[in-house]
């Protein structure tokens, strides 16, 4: 097994990645919210459930790959590994912000 380092994202390449994989934060967003309507009804199989966990599973693998860390799905919060003034920090991001504002 290949031994991975974490991931440190500068403002700049997180801005990047949410420019290019923020829209990875919505599909997942939308496919937990269809996946938690669909098992309010009676007629779902259990095949197109463990369908839809399976994707969810994949989407989430793939952003944990990245090394941006989802604190919360429901409010579409992310943060990216970062340095500040050499010590380890996060740069947060919430579903709605232009910009990462803060860290």
């Amino acid at each position: 097994q290949e031994l991975r380092l974490p991931t440190v994202f500068s403002r700049a390449e997180a801005e990047q990645w949410l420019a290019e994989g923020g829209p990875a934060l919505h599909e997942l967003r939308t496919d937990l919210e269809d996946l938690a309507w669909k098992l309010t009804l009676s007629d779902l199989s259990e095949k197109k459930v463990r369908q839809a966990l399976v994707g969810l599973d994949q989407a989430l693998q793939k952003l944990a790959r990245s090394g941006v860390e989802l604190r919360d799905l429901r409010h579409g919060v992310l943060e990216f590994p970062t340095v500040v003034d050499g010590e380890p920090a996060y740069l947060h991001w919430e579903l709605g912000q232009p910009h990462i504002e803060r860290y």
